[in-house]
C-alpha cells in the first residue's frame, strides 16, 4: 500500500470537494478548519503518495459512565465525567474504500493514543459510530458504551477503547480487590 503520511490541517482549501461516501461526515470534513483554528481539535490531512486519501480529526471530549453498562464503567461510580481522546471522525475517500486505508489510520491514531495515554490522564478514546461502522469498530476492538444501545435504531452508537496496559489493569484489579475486600 505503501505509507500513509498524517499532516496537521494547514487550510481550509485541501477539506473542499472531499468525498467518503458519507454526507454527514463530508458536512464534518468541511467544517473542519475553524475548530482546527480554535483549537477545539486537531484535523489531520492522511496523504498516500502524495495524494489526499482521508481525514481524521481528534478532540478531548468529557465521558460520563454513570449510566453505562460497559465493563469499564465499574470503576467510576464515583466520577461525574472525565476527559478520553475523541475520533471526531475518520473519512476515506470513497474511490479507496476496501484497501485498508481506514484501518491503518485508525491503528496509527490508536497507537498514538496509547503513548499519550502513558503520561496523561487519559484512560478512554471514544467516537460516535455510524450505525453501519460499528461491526468494523468492534472488530478493531471497540465496545459500546451502553450496549443497549446496539440494538437501538439510532444514526450513531457511542463506543469506546480503553487505552490501559495489561499491568495498569492488573494493578487496578489488585487494587479494587484489597480495597473493597
Amino acid at each position: 500500500m505503501g505509507t500513509l503520511e498524517s499532516i496537521p490541517l494547514e487550510g481550509e482549501d485541501v477539506l473542499q470537494g472531499f468525498d467518503c461516501g458519507n454526507a454527514s461526515v463530508n458536512a464534518l470534513v468541511a467544517e473542519s478548519f475553524y475548530p482546527h483554528l480554535l483549537k477545539q481539535s486537531r484535523t489531520y490531512q492522511v496523504k498516500l503518495q502524495n495524494q489526499t486519501v482521508g481525514f481524521y480529526s481528534l478532540s478531548v471530549r468529557g465521558v460520563s459512565l454513570l449510566n453505562s453498562d460497559a465493563p469499564v464503567a465499574e470503576f467510576y461510580f464515583k466520577e461525574p465525567s472525565f476527559g478520553a481522546i475523541c475520533l471526531d471522525y475518520l473519512a476515506v475517500d470513497a474511490r479507496i474504500h476496501g484497501r485498508g486505508i481506514g484501518s491503518a489510520i485508525l491503528h496509527s491514531v490508536i497507537t498514538q493514543a496509547r503513548e499519550l495515554a502513558k503520561d496523561w490522564p487519559i484512560r478512554l478514546f471514544v467516537l460516535d459510530a455510524l450505525r453501519e461502522k460499528v461491526s468494523w469498530y468492534r472488530e478493531r476492538g471497540f465496545d459500546a458504551l451502553i450496549r443497549a444501545d446496539l440494538d437501538k435504531k439510532t444514526e450513531t452508537v457511542g463506543m469506546y477503547l480503553d487505552l490501559s496496559s495489561k499491568e495498569e489493569l492488573d494493578a487496578l484489579g489488585a487494587y479494587t480487590d484489597d480495597y473493597f475486600s
